[in-house]
């Protein structure tokens, strides 16, 4: 029996699956793969080293008023309401990021590497952040991934933060899945600076 064909078939299957796995279908879960387009596509994390929170952070849901967001999202984005409860409810606490970083930069830190001033907005943390990462102007901080049942939908909260006074600001992003890829349908402002 020739072993080299069986070889070359073995060598393929390892590259086909690997592609595969690069696209961000494969093996991952709906909530990683949501994260991964909004690493690659958002914040451009293929290109260019990012600073992600290692934990989830969705301040302005946490600390804003229900109602007059729940209204304001809705006008804006018009997401379904079981998706946004969801997302109300994950705001609630903070879980590490379910990711592992695979073929992309960015630096997970948790916010107690950079300062002992917990809110991040403030301006100590801004001086802290900038002596603990001089070649940084931003970073980022992401909001569990809030699923629909049929995990079709999804929608989570993207805040950028730049203490080099570059501009900042919270985003929600609400997602509809096509076959394999995950799209942007809808997003909304929270705050900008």
């Amino acid at each position: 029996m020739n072993s080299k064909p069986l070889a070359l078939g073995i060598i393929l299957a390892v590259l086909l699956f690997g592609a595969g796995c690069s696209r961000g279908d494969v093996g991952l879960t709906p909530s990683q793969q949501v994260y991964e387009v909004v690493m690659n596509e958002r914040m451009q994390d293929a290109l260019t080293e990012v600073i992600v929170l290692s934990h989830t952070e969705a301040q302005y849901l946490r600390e804003g008023s229900k109602d007059e967001l729940w209204s304001y999202i809705q006008r804006e984005v018009n997401m379904p309401d079981a998706l946004l409860d969801r997302l109300f409810e994950s705001a609630e606490t903070s879980v590490e990021l379910e990711w592992s970083p695979v073929m992309i930069n960015a630096k997970f830190v948790d916010k107690a590497e950079i300062s002992s001033e917990s809110n991040w907005r403030s301006r100590k943390f801004a001086e802290d952040f900038r002596a603990a990462f001089p070649e940084h102007q931003e970073f980022y901080a992401l909001s569990d991934v809030a699923l629909s049942d049929d995990q079709l939908e999804a929608a989570l909260v993207l805040s950028y933060y730049c203490p080099a006074m570059c501009g900042s600001g919270e985003f929600l992003l609400y997602f509809k899945k096509t076959g394999m890829e995950w799209n942007i349908e809808g997003f909304t402002v929270f705050w900008i600076t």
